[in-house]
């Protein structure tokens, strides 16, 4: 995945640059921690371009593309870890539960966004 930080209203905007699938979820990789994870979090989606994502905070988007959709029916959790690409490790910064309620909204919003 491409990571993309884009300046908008003096916000950076970052895309999880690669993800892991897990038994019970996937673990999801930024360069920066998300500010105030520990506080609830705001998840919505944005279509960008035909792009579909998964917005967990005001800076943090992750991807929802082809490559994601077939892990969707198994995801309990998404993790999160932050670290830079170049760094030698990252660290975890937390988990983010969803329900097979969420779980329908994201499939039928992915759906919806595709062209007809």
């Amino acid at each position: 995945m491409k990571n993309n930080k884009t300046n908008n209203n003096k916000a950076e905007i970052e895309v999880a640059y690669k993800y892991i699938p897990l038994s019970d979820g996937l673990l999801f990789f930024f360069d920066s921690e998300i500010p105030d994870f520990n506080k609830e979090l705001s998840v919505g989606f944005l279509n960008i371009d035909g792009a579909v994502f998964l917005s967990i905070s005001k800076t943090h988007l992750i991807p929802i593309d082809d490559s994601v959709i077939p892990f969707l029916d198994k995801l309990k959790y998404i993790y999160i870890a932050a670290g830079g690409r170049l760094d030698y490790a990252s660290h975890s910064q937390g988990q983010i539960e969803i329900s097979q309620r969420e779980i329908g909204k994201i499939i039928a919003y992915v759906e919806l966004s595709k062209p007809l």
